[in-house]
């Protein structure tokens, strides 16, 4: 049953002193998934991860059942099968070879969709994110690479809406697909592809130069970033070089305690469950990407795909439940801030005797799940029932959490 905003406590009203035309409500926990900014605003109480999540319901309407307690599907989602591969011929400037735009590009090509939600930069700028819809390969290819920065992908919705579109594809991160996810029968389309990204928390376009500021030696030559699986971020520069910085020796303290959005610190879906088909780096061994198919869709996707892929064995190496013990030992402990030696010695250790591939993601994501259950508790306690769903409570329950 749909609420009212002032049923539902999580909802604040922003732009005070603004007439009640202009107003705009928001969830206290904003992502900028983009719904506020749309026709479909009132929609959000029905769509909103951050006011009540509706996972258990979408996986039943997509798969026709919930997520098997116990096993992987309580940590990725629901799904068919996964993958590491890259493709054979590389998309050039593409953040890696460029598998979800080759992907977008297909569906076009074979007239399956009649456009793509895509993820632009604005104009001028590198990394400043802007949602809009391609109607060709070209400005899907124009679009490529990650913008790691809040991004506002459902305002889109309504450009393909009032262009007359009848079939799209959606490329998201989880906030954003369950939110249109949510809404899809009340969509004008008669098809939607949902291409999801994995995402590890992002921040807000003004921190995120901030961020770069901190952690890179040229900042204004970045081209593309990663938090990769071997413990270090990549910074892609535009000479092409790759500079590397381990992540026990980023500079939290210069970065802001804040840097990080409310609504990454509450997220349980960093796996992106409701997309027919995820795409990313977390469970792979780089230069491959992982790839997780989820729906009937998916494997339409995926077989289509197939033949430009070449594939590696998945890897699972490590002790992912000790090292999440540790991390969970760790939250209400003070932070220990290394020296830079110290912070380059763990760094070496963890990269060669520390998680990879598939381990690698299932201690990342519990590891954040344990930190953001951690974060709700201290600032949202009251809210912690409607905001984590039961697979994360399951898995978080082997922890003492």
């Amino acid at each position: 049953m749909s609420q009212t905003y002032e049923q539902n406590p999580l909802i604040q009203v922003s732009r005070k002193g603004e007439s009640t035309s202009n107003r705009l409500d928001k969830p206290l926990m904003c992502s900028r998934c983009g719904l506020c900014y749309s026709n479909r605003r009132e929609q959000l109480v029905d769509a909103c991860v951050f006011v009540g999540n509706r996972y258990e319901e979408i996986e039943q309407r997509v798969h026709g059942r919930g997520r098997q307690p116990g096993s992987d599907e309580d940590m990725f989602g629901i799904f068919q099968h996964m993958y590491a591969a890259r493709l054979k011929q590389p998309i050039e400037g593409a953040q890696w070879t460029g598998i979800m735009s080759t992907v977008a590009s297909m569906l076009l090509k074979n007239n399956m969709v009649d456009g793509v939600i895509v993820v632009d930069n604005v104009p001028g700028t590198r990394f400043k994110p802007q949602p809009r819809v391609a109607t060709t390969v070209e400005e899907i290819i124009a679009a490529k690479g990650n913008k790691p920065c809040l991004s506002q992908n459902v305002s889109a919705i309504e450009e393909a809406e009032k262009r007359g579109l009848k079939r799209i594809a959606f490329i998201g991160n989880g906030c954003q697909t369950h939110a249109v996810r949510s809404i899809q029968e009340t969509l004008p389309f008669d098809k939607i592809y949902f291409l999801g990204l994995p995402c590890t928390d992002v921040v807000t376009y003004q921190k995120w130069n901030k961020f770069l500021d901190v952690v890179s030696e040229s900042p204004t030559t970045v081209v593309h970033l990663e938090f990769m699986p071997d413990y270090r971020v990549w910074m892609k520069h535009e000479d092409g070089h790759i500079e590397k910085i381990g992540f026990f020796e980023l500079d939290l303290d210069k970065m802001g305690a804040d840097i990080f959005p409310d609504s990454c610190l509450s997220c349980f879906d960093y796996a992106n469950a409701l997309s027919d088909i995820t795409i990313g780096y977390l469970g792979a061994t780089m230069p491959f990407q992982w790839i997780t198919v989820r729906t009937k869709v998916g494997e339409e996707l995926f077989e289509m795909l197939r033949p430009h892929l070449e594939f590696t064995p998945l890897v699972e190496k490590g002790d992912y439940h000790r090292a999440v013990q540790l991390s969970v030992d760790m939250l209400n402990k003070p932070p220990r801030k290394l020296p830079k030696w110290g912070a380059k010695l763990l760094t070496f250790v963890v990269r060669h005797r520390g998680l990879k591939g598939i381990n690698f993601a299932r201690g990342t994501l519990t590891m954040k799940w344990a930190r953001n259950l951690d974060h709700i508790r201290k600032n949202f306690s009251e809210h912690e029932d409607k905001l984590v769903p039961e697979f994360a409570k399951r898995v978080l329950k082997r922890y003492g959490m």
